[in-house]
């Protein structure tokens, strides 16, 4: 059994954490976060070390977690949701008015499109997209 270091783990390794026991792999976690496989898995060992007890199994094929680990998941994700909630109505009182955007038809079709239902629950903002082929007079 390791020895809990006293304070809170950091919120990068909780958020290591998060991805890996959403994943229930290592590799898939780092594939979510942009890093190595080793980074994800350094920084698990480093947030075991800190709470001084492991919070996976790992097991040939991917990783389980412990007792511990599932209490500690259910309460990062609850943590995890009040903070994203929170700083989106901090953030909403600062982000209004409109972008206008001119962009080729086949760029607007094929990738604004469809991208845009999730920009918009993310943020206030309103667009103005222009799909128009003849160059932008850039006004600022």
């Amino acid at each position: 059994m390791m020895q809990r270091k006293a304070g809170l783990p950091s919120l990068d390794g909780l958020r290591h954490f998060d991805a890996a026991a959403r994943n229930l792999s290592f590799t898939r976690a780092a594939q979510d976060l942009c890093l190595t496989q080793s980074a994800v898995s350094q920084k698990i060992q480093l947030l075991e070390q800190q709470l001084g007890y492991l919070v996976f199994h790992r097991i040939p094929g991917g990783l389980r977690l412990t007792p511990q680990g599932e209490l500690l998941f259910v309460g990062v994700r609850q943590a995890f949701a009040i903070l994203e909630t929170t700083l989106h109505q901090t953030g909403e009182e600062s982000l209004e008015g409109t972008i206008k955007i001119r962009v080729m038809p086949s760029f607007a079709t094929k990738w604004l499109l469809p991208r845009l239902h999730q920009f918009y629950e993310q943020s206030p903002i309103s667009l103005e997209i222009d799909a128009d082929m003849t160059p932008a007079n850039f006004k600022f």
